[in-house]
């Protein structure tokens, strides 16, 4: 079952849902449909979990660091803070519909199957920021996986080719306090991408090894994995560290200071 996008943009919410019933019937009783009310996307819940995940649908999208982007990043800082060889050679990605949660893993959920610190403990709402091996136990228990970088990109970029999900320059800081959170106590208080995905910029594991860049047989960072996201680390900012909203903006798991990262699930469909 698939549609695309600009299918879902047509749609009225009744067209939407259904498509959430017949999807999620067409899975395991791990998944119900719920509402997807002004949301672009179908909703489903996820029942082990209580998550509630947004269908992403496939397509092809350009991943990696443009020109246009190069530009577009250079209006708001010359020299750029980041390293854009490893963002590049641009490359077109088609990709095959999956569900992604639109929440991190919070610290609730990572809780009942990981040891938490006092810190997340105290903070149930916050995103769960776990070690490597910790992440894969969640993911696995509850049966469902890491996105790849391809699915990370994609479903950040959410249809734009645009320096950030939301536009070429930096938002406002009553809108920053939006994207960055770190409570999602009220989700719908924040600000999510057209995907209708929140809290991206967390720092998230994915599923990939990292390499270098994007070149064909590129050399991998040894024990290194990729880590996508990050901006709401660094929240407020003091510096130019907008750089890690960009949508193309990637590290390896070794620049972790203490190894822990927040992370999200997804699900093939």
């Amino acid at each position: 079952m698939k549609a695309r996008y600009e299918d879902f943009l047509q749609m009225s919410a009744s067209e939407r849902d259904e498509f959430g019933r017949t999807l999620a019937g067409g899975l395991d009783d791990q998944f119900a449909p719920a509402s997807t009310g002004t949301d672009v996307l179908p909703t489903l819940l996820h029942t082990a979990t209580g998550m509630e995940f947004k269908y992403i649908p496939g397509g092809e999208f350009e991943m990696g660091f443009s020109e246009t982007e190069e530009e577009a990043a250079l209006q708001l800082c010359d020299p750029i803070q980041a390293d854009v060889d490893e963002m590049r050679p641009v490359r077109r990605i088609k990709v095959e519909p999956f569900l992604m949660s639109r929440l991190p893993v919070l610290n609730e959920l990572a809780g009942r199957f990981v040891k938490l610190d006092s810190t997340g403990e105290e903070m149930p709402a916050a995103a769960a920021f776990l070690t490597r091996e910790e992440a894969e136990q969640v993911v696995e228990r509850v049966g469902c996986q890491l996105p790849s970088e391809q699915q990370w990109e994609y479903a950040c970029r959410a249809g734009t080719q645009t320096l950030f999900t939301w536009g070429d320059t930096v938002p406002p800081d009553t809108d920053l306090d939006k994207w960055l959170p770190s409570d999602f106590s009220d989700a719908g208080e924040l600000l999510a991408n057209g995907f209708g995905l929140y809290g991206l910029f967390t720092g998230e594991w994915c599923e990939d090894r990292y390499r270098v860049n994007y070149e064909d047989e590129a050399p991998l960072v040894e024990g290194s994995y990729v880590i996508r996201g990050g901006g709401a680390l660094f929240w407020p900012w003091q510096d130019e560290e907008w750089v890690w909203c960009m949508s193309a903006m990637r590290m390896p798991s070794s620049g972790l200071i203490d190894g822990r990262c927040g992370f999200r699930l997804v699900r093939p469909v």
